[in-house]
Protein backbone atom coordinates (compact mmCIF):
# COMPACT_ATOMS: atom_id res chain seq x y z
CA UNK A 1 0.00 0.00 0.00
CA UNK A 2 1.18 3.43 -0.92
CA UNK A 3 0.18 6.24 1.49
CA UNK A 4 -1.28 9.20 -0.31
CA UNK A 5 -1.59 12.70 1.84
CA UNK A 6 -1.52 15.95 -0.44
CA UNK A 7 -4.27 18.05 -1.33
CA UNK A 8 -4.18 17.67 -5.08
CA UNK A 9 -7.05 14.91 -6.00
CA UNK A 10 -6.40 11.55 -5.55
CA UNK A 11 -5.61 10.62 -9.68
CA UNK A 12 -3.21 13.55 -10.02
CA UNK A 13 -1.09 11.93 -7.02
CA UNK A 14 -1.05 8.52 -8.16
CA UNK A 15 -0.36 10.06 -12.13
CA UNK A 16 2.42 11.89 -10.59
CA UNK A 17 3.81 8.55 -9.31
CA UNK A 18 3.76 6.67 -11.88
CA UNK A 19 4.81 9.08 -13.97
CA UNK A 20 7.93 9.28 -12.12
CA UNK A 21 7.95 5.49 -12.45
CA UNK A 22 7.47 5.23 -15.92
CA UNK A 23 10.39 7.90 -16.70
CA UNK A 24 12.93 6.45 -14.49
CA UNK A 25 12.12 2.76 -14.90
CA UNK A 26 10.13 1.57 -17.83
CA UNK A 27 11.65 1.26 -21.35
CA UNK A 28 9.38 1.90 -24.19
CA UNK A 29 6.74 -0.56 -25.25
CA UNK A 30 6.89 -2.04 -21.46
CA UNK A 31 3.47 -3.54 -20.22
CA UNK A 32 2.19 -1.27 -16.60
CA UNK A 33 0.55 -2.96 -13.87
CA UNK A 34 -3.14 -4.19 -14.69
CA UNK A 35 -5.67 -1.59 -13.34
CA UNK A 36 -7.14 -3.92 -10.82
CA UNK A 37 -3.07 -4.29 -9.69
CA UNK A 38 -2.79 -0.67 -9.04
CA UNK A 39 -6.42 0.03 -7.15
CA UNK A 40 -4.96 -2.23 -5.09
CA UNK A 41 -1.25 -0.90 -4.86
CA UNK A 42 -2.91 2.71 -3.86
CA UNK A 43 -5.86 1.17 -2.15
CA UNK A 44 -8.37 3.31 -4.33
CA UNK A 45 -11.16 2.03 -6.84
CA UNK A 46 -10.23 1.36 -10.27
CA UNK A 47 -12.20 4.49 -12.01
CA UNK A 48 -9.38 6.57 -9.64
CA UNK A 49 -7.01 4.56 -11.39
CA UNK A 50 -8.55 4.79 -14.96
CA UNK A 51 -9.00 8.84 -14.43
CA UNK A 52 -4.79 8.52 -13.36
CA UNK A 53 -4.28 6.46 -16.65
CA UNK A 54 -6.16 8.68 -18.80
CA UNK A 55 -3.58 11.98 -17.37
CA UNK A 56 -0.80 10.11 -18.61
CA UNK A 57 -2.59 8.96 -22.18
CA UNK A 58 -3.10 13.00 -23.19
CA UNK A 59 0.74 13.36 -21.86
CA UNK A 60 1.70 10.93 -24.47
CA UNK A 61 3.49 8.43 -22.04
CA UNK A 62 1.27 5.56 -22.18
CA UNK A 63 -1.02 3.99 -25.00
CA UNK A 64 -3.89 1.53 -23.31
CA UNK A 65 -4.78 -1.21 -25.71
CA UNK A 66 -8.11 -3.20 -25.43
CA UNK A 67 -7.79 -6.40 -24.60
CA UNK A 68 -3.88 -6.24 -24.24
CA UNK A 69 -2.97 -3.79 -21.80
CA UNK A 70 -1.70 -0.03 -20.94
CA UNK A 71 1.82 0.39 -22.60
CA UNK A 72 4.36 2.40 -22.92
CA UNK A 73 4.98 4.89 -25.87
CA UNK A 74 7.96 4.53 -28.17
CA UNK A 75 7.89 7.99 -29.23
CA UNK A 76 7.21 9.78 -25.85
CA UNK A 77 9.82 7.89 -24.13
CA UNK A 78 12.21 9.79 -25.63
CA UNK A 79 11.44 13.55 -25.60
CA UNK A 80 11.84 15.82 -22.28
CA UNK A 81 11.21 19.42 -21.11
CA UNK A 82 13.51 21.80 -22.25
CA UNK A 83 14.95 25.01 -20.13
CA UNK A 84 16.10 27.56 -22.48
CA UNK A 85 18.51 30.29 -21.12
CA UNK A 86 20.12 31.66 -23.97
CA UNK A 87 23.48 33.27 -21.90
CA UNK A 88 26.39 31.98 -20.39
CA UNK A 89 25.87 30.95 -17.19
CA UNK A 90 29.56 32.01 -15.95
CA UNK A 91 29.24 35.19 -16.65
CA UNK A 92 29.35 37.59 -13.82
CA UNK A 93 27.28 40.06 -14.85
CA UNK A 94 24.39 38.46 -15.69
CA UNK A 95 21.62 38.67 -12.72
CA UNK A 96 20.84 36.43 -10.47
CA UNK A 97 17.16 36.31 -10.80
CA UNK A 98 17.91 34.13 -14.26
CA UNK A 99 20.44 31.97 -13.05
CA UNK A 100 17.97 31.34 -9.96
CA UNK A 101 14.81 30.56 -12.23
CA UNK A 102 16.69 28.04 -14.63
CA UNK A 103 18.07 26.33 -11.10
CA UNK A 104 14.42 26.00 -9.78
CA UNK A 105 12.73 25.14 -12.85
CA UNK A 106 15.18 21.99 -12.88
CA UNK A 107 14.22 21.10 -9.54
CA UNK A 108 10.41 21.68 -10.57
CA UNK A 109 10.24 19.73 -13.58
CA UNK A 110 12.08 16.54 -11.98
CA UNK A 111 9.42 16.89 -8.91
CA UNK A 112 7.11 16.81 -11.27
CA UNK A 113 8.56 13.24 -12.81
CA UNK A 114 9.49 14.79 -16.11
CA UNK A 115 12.94 14.49 -17.40
CA UNK A 116 14.44 17.75 -18.54
CA UNK A 117 17.03 19.58 -19.75
CA UNK A 118 18.72 22.70 -19.28
CA UNK A 119 20.06 24.38 -22.99
CA UNK A 120 22.82 27.25 -21.97
CA UNK A 121 24.14 29.75 -24.66
CA UNK A 122 27.50 31.45 -25.02
CA UNK A 123 26.26 34.92 -25.02
CA UNK A 124 27.11 37.63 -22.29
CA UNK A 125 24.60 39.40 -20.85
CA UNK A 126 24.88 42.53 -22.47
CA UNK A 127 24.69 41.25 -25.70
CA UNK A 128 21.16 41.11 -28.23
CA UNK A 129 21.44 38.71 -30.68
CA UNK A 130 18.46 37.70 -33.43
CA UNK A 131 19.00 34.06 -33.11
CA UNK A 132 20.46 31.66 -30.58
CA UNK A 133 23.62 31.29 -29.52
CA UNK A 134 22.24 27.73 -28.22
CA UNK A 135 22.56 24.91 -31.37
CA UNK A 136 21.85 22.51 -29.72
CA UNK A 137 18.73 23.23 -28.40
CA UNK A 138 17.41 24.47 -31.86
CA UNK A 139 18.51 20.76 -32.98
CA UNK A 140 16.82 19.24 -30.29
CA UNK A 141 13.91 21.13 -31.46
CA UNK A 142 13.95 20.23 -34.85
CA UNK A 143 14.87 16.70 -34.05
CA UNK A 144 11.19 16.76 -31.96
CA UNK A 145 13.08 15.95 -29.06
CA UNK A 146 10.97 18.28 -26.82
CA UNK A 147 7.55 18.11 -24.70
CA UNK A 148 7.77 21.20 -23.26
CA UNK A 149 9.67 24.61 -23.95
CA UNK A 150 10.45 26.73 -20.85
CA UNK A 151 11.94 29.81 -21.64
CA UNK A 152 14.54 31.66 -18.85
CA UNK A 153 16.00 33.71 -21.58
CA UNK A 154 16.44 33.57 -25.29
CA UNK A 155 15.09 35.27 -28.56
CA UNK A 156 11.71 33.43 -30.49
CA UNK A 157 14.43 32.10 -33.36
CA UNK A 158 12.05 30.76 -36.23
CA UNK A 159 14.68 28.13 -36.71
CA UNK A 160 13.07 26.67 -33.26
CA UNK A 161 9.81 28.09 -32.66
CA UNK A 162 8.54 26.62 -36.12
CA UNK A 163 8.82 23.24 -35.39
CA UNK A 164 7.75 23.58 -32.10
CA UNK A 165 4.43 25.02 -33.50
CA UNK A 166 4.33 21.90 -36.13
CA UNK A 167 4.52 20.07 -33.35
CA UNK A 168 2.55 21.61 -31.52
CA UNK A 169 5.09 21.55 -28.42
CA UNK A 170 3.43 24.48 -25.59
CA UNK A 171 6.07 26.64 -24.87
CA UNK A 172 6.19 29.40 -21.73
CA UNK A 173 8.70 32.40 -21.46
CA UNK A 174 9.24 36.16 -21.05
CA UNK A 175 6.83 38.69 -22.30
CA UNK A 176 7.66 38.43 -26.20
CA UNK A 177 5.92 35.12 -25.77
CA UNK A 178 2.56 34.43 -26.22
CA UNK A 179 2.22 32.71 -22.67
CA UNK A 180 4.15 32.96 -19.50
CA UNK A 181 5.44 35.05 -16.17
CA UNK A 182 6.36 38.24 -16.19
CA UNK A 183 6.81 41.08 -14.05
CA UNK A 184 4.93 44.48 -14.11
CA UNK A 185 7.14 46.70 -14.42
CA UNK A 186 5.82 50.22 -15.21
CA UNK A 187 3.41 48.96 -11.66
CA UNK A 188 6.78 49.11 -9.81
CA UNK A 189 8.08 52.53 -11.53
CA UNK A 190 4.31 54.13 -10.75
CA UNK A 191 4.63 52.70 -7.07
CA UNK A 192 8.55 53.86 -6.46
CA UNK A 193 7.63 57.20 -7.41
CA UNK A 194 4.67 57.19 -5.32
CA UNK A 195 6.85 55.90 -2.24
CA UNK A 196 9.01 58.55 -2.17
CA UNK A 197 6.79 61.29 -3.04
CA UNK A 198 5.04 60.02 -0.36
CA UNK A 199 7.83 59.86 1.91
CA UNK A 200 8.11 63.95 1.14
CA UNK A 201 10.70 63.92 -1.67
CA UNK A 202 10.47 66.33 -4.34
CA UNK A 203 13.35 66.65 -6.70
CA UNK A 204 13.21 62.55 -7.68
CA UNK A 205 15.85 61.31 -10.14
CA UNK A 206 15.67 58.09 -12.19
CA UNK A 207 17.92 54.82 -13.35
CA UNK A 208 16.76 52.36 -15.52
CA UNK A 209 17.69 50.32 -18.41
CA UNK A 210 15.10 50.81 -21.26
CA UNK A 211 16.62 49.52 -25.12
CA UNK A 212 13.43 52.44 -26.87
CA UNK A 213 15.53 55.74 -27.76
CA UNK A 214 12.94 57.55 -25.36
CA UNK A 215 13.39 54.98 -22.57
CA UNK A 216 9.95 53.52 -23.44
CA UNK A 217 7.18 52.80 -21.33
CA UNK A 218 8.57 52.85 -17.74
CA UNK A 219 10.53 56.76 -18.25
CA UNK A 220 6.72 57.59 -19.47
CA UNK A 221 5.30 56.29 -16.55
CA UNK A 222 8.23 57.97 -14.56
CA UNK A 223 7.15 61.53 -16.29
CA UNK A 224 3.74 60.73 -15.74
CA UNK A 225 3.83 59.80 -11.77
CA UNK A 226 5.96 62.98 -11.62
CA UNK A 227 3.55 65.29 -13.14
CA UNK A 228 0.66 64.12 -11.52
CA UNK A 229 2.15 64.85 -8.27
CA UNK A 230 2.96 68.16 -9.38
CA UNK A 231 6.59 67.76 -9.47
CA UNK A 232 9.65 68.77 -11.90
CA UNK A 233 10.87 66.26 -13.94
CA UNK A 234 14.40 66.80 -14.75
CA UNK A 235 15.36 65.43 -17.67
CA UNK A 236 18.86 64.95 -16.76
CA UNK A 237 18.37 63.36 -13.96
CA UNK A 238 16.57 60.62 -15.77
CA UNK A 239 19.13 57.67 -17.25
CA UNK A 240 18.35 54.64 -19.18
CA UNK A 241 21.05 54.52 -22.02
CA UNK A 242 23.44 51.81 -20.54
CA UNK A 243 22.72 48.11 -20.33
CA UNK A 244 23.09 47.00 -16.51
CA UNK A 245 25.91 44.15 -17.55
CA UNK A 246 28.08 46.85 -18.84
CA UNK A 247 31.25 47.51 -16.21
CA UNK A 248 30.43 50.63 -14.26
CA UNK A 249 27.14 51.10 -15.23
CA UNK A 250 25.53 52.38 -12.37
CA UNK A 251 28.73 53.70 -11.13
CA UNK A 252 28.61 55.88 -14.56
CA UNK A 253 24.93 56.62 -14.37
CA UNK A 254 25.26 57.81 -10.78
CA UNK A 255 27.96 60.04 -11.16
CA UNK A 256 26.06 61.64 -14.50
CA UNK A 257 23.03 62.80 -12.20
CA UNK A 258 25.09 63.95 -9.34
CA UNK A 259 27.62 65.53 -10.51
CA UNK A 260 25.57 67.28 -13.84
CA UNK A 261 24.14 70.00 -12.16
CA UNK A 262 24.62 72.66 -8.72
CA UNK A 263 21.17 71.23 -7.92
CA UNK A 264 21.12 67.71 -6.22
CA UNK A 265 17.97 65.44 -6.43
CA UNK A 266 16.47 64.75 -3.13
CA UNK A 267 14.94 60.69 -4.17
CA UNK A 268 16.47 58.15 -6.12
CA UNK A 269 14.30 55.23 -7.75
CA UNK A 270 16.59 52.43 -9.13
CA UNK A 271 14.73 49.38 -11.20
CA UNK A 272 17.44 47.21 -11.60
CA UNK A 273 19.54 46.11 -9.37
CA UNK A 274 23.06 45.67 -10.97
CA UNK A 275 22.81 49.45 -11.73
CA UNK A 276 22.09 49.86 -7.62
CA UNK A 277 24.65 47.45 -6.80
CA UNK A 278 27.47 49.86 -8.66
CA UNK A 279 25.50 52.96 -8.16
CA UNK A 280 26.22 52.12 -4.21
CA UNK A 281 29.98 53.04 -4.88
CA UNK A 282 29.57 56.35 -6.20
CA UNK A 283 27.29 57.01 -3.62
CA UNK A 284 29.77 56.21 -0.87
CA UNK A 285 32.74 58.24 -2.95
CA UNK A 286 30.43 61.01 -2.45
CA UNK A 287 29.82 60.37 1.61
CA UNK A 288 26.30 61.18 0.71
CA UNK A 289 23.90 60.75 4.00
CA UNK A 290 21.04 58.05 2.70
CA UNK A 291 18.13 58.66 3.79
CA UNK A 292 18.39 61.86 5.01
CA UNK A 293 19.95 63.71 1.64
CA UNK A 294 18.87 61.40 -0.58
CA UNK A 295 16.22 58.62 -0.19
CA UNK A 296 16.66 55.71 -2.72
CA UNK A 297 14.00 53.43 -3.57
CA UNK A 298 15.40 50.23 -5.52
CA UNK A 299 14.79 46.79 -7.05
CA UNK A 300 15.59 43.70 -5.98
CA UNK A 301 15.73 39.87 -6.57
CA UNK A 302 14.69 37.83 -3.08
CA UNK A 303 18.09 35.82 -2.38
CA UNK A 304 20.92 37.85 -4.37
CA UNK A 305 22.49 38.36 -1.27
CA UNK A 306 22.93 42.11 -2.56
CA UNK A 307 23.38 44.14 0.43
CA UNK A 308 23.85 48.17 0.90
CA UNK A 309 25.94 49.68 3.95
CA UNK A 310 22.75 52.60 3.55
CA UNK A 311 18.99 51.99 4.02
CA UNK A 312 17.47 51.91 0.48
CA UNK A 313 13.40 50.68 0.58
CA UNK A 314 13.38 47.19 -1.51
CA UNK A 315 10.68 46.17 -4.43
CA UNK A 316 11.65 42.66 -4.29
CA UNK A 317 10.79 39.74 -6.48
CA UNK A 318 10.92 36.22 -5.83
CA UNK A 319 12.71 34.13 -8.61
CA UNK A 320 11.83 30.72 -6.98
CA UNK A 321 7.96 32.23 -7.41
CA UNK A 322 8.64 33.08 -10.75
CA UNK A 323 10.10 29.50 -11.97
CA UNK A 324 7.45 27.64 -9.88
CA UNK A 325 4.21 29.89 -11.79
CA UNK A 326 6.08 29.46 -15.21
CA UNK A 327 7.15 25.68 -14.37
CA UNK A 328 3.10 24.83 -13.67
CA UNK A 329 1.73 26.57 -16.76
CA UNK A 330 4.13 24.75 -18.82
CA UNK A 331 3.03 21.02 -17.16
CA UNK A 332 -0.74 22.17 -17.35
CA UNK A 333 -0.57 23.22 -21.44
CA UNK A 334 1.66 19.38 -21.89
CA UNK A 335 -1.55 17.89 -19.72
CA UNK A 336 -3.76 19.54 -22.48
CA UNK A 337 -5.96 21.27 -19.73
CA UNK A 338 -7.56 24.65 -19.73
CA UNK A 339 -5.10 27.81 -18.71
CA UNK A 340 -7.42 30.86 -18.88
CA UNK A 341 -4.55 33.50 -18.19
CA UNK A 342 -1.59 33.44 -21.12
CA UNK A 343 -0.08 35.87 -18.50
CA UNK A 344 0.66 36.00 -15.38
CA UNK A 345 2.54 38.81 -13.57
CA UNK A 346 4.45 38.10 -10.89
CA UNK A 347 4.31 41.07 -7.92
CA UNK A 348 6.77 42.46 -5.45
CA UNK A 349 6.37 43.04 -2.07
CA UNK A 350 7.59 46.13 -0.17
CA UNK A 351 10.84 45.63 2.08
CA UNK A 352 11.20 48.26 4.55
CA UNK A 353 15.02 49.38 5.24
CA UNK A 354 14.60 48.33 9.37
CA UNK A 355 12.79 45.14 8.12
CA UNK A 356 15.97 44.59 5.59
CA UNK A 357 18.21 45.02 8.62
CA UNK A 358 16.16 43.44 10.99
CA UNK A 359 16.97 39.85 8.66
CA UNK A 360 20.12 40.49 8.16
CA UNK A 361 20.77 40.60 12.16
CA UNK A 362 18.54 37.89 12.48
CA UNK A 363 20.50 35.55 9.43
CA UNK A 364 23.62 36.27 11.57
CA UNK A 365 22.18 35.72 14.96
CA UNK A 366 21.09 32.22 13.93
CA UNK A 367 24.16 31.50 11.74
CA UNK A 368 26.09 32.45 15.07
CA UNK A 369 23.90 30.19 17.22
CA UNK A 370 24.76 27.02 15.06
CA UNK A 371 28.17 27.23 14.93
Amino acid sequence: MEKMINRQPLFEQIASVLRSEILARYKAGSRLETIASLAERFQVSKLTIAQALVVLNKEGLIDSRKGSGVYVRQREDRRYVAILMDHDLSDPRLSFFYVRVSQRLRVFFRNQGYRCRLYTGYTSAAEITPTLSCTEFVEAAQANHLCGVAVVLGVQDPAWTKPMLQNKVPVVGPPEYERGVSSDGQAMVRQGAERLIKEGRRKIAFMAWQEEENGGGWVQVFRSSLNKAGLPVRDEWIRHHVHPSQPGAGWEEFREIWMGSSEKPDGLLVTDDLLMREATAAICETRLHVPEQLMIVTHANRGSGIHYPFPVWQMEYDPDEHARLLGEMLVALMRKETVSQRRLILPFRWVAPSTKRARRQSDRKSAHEKH
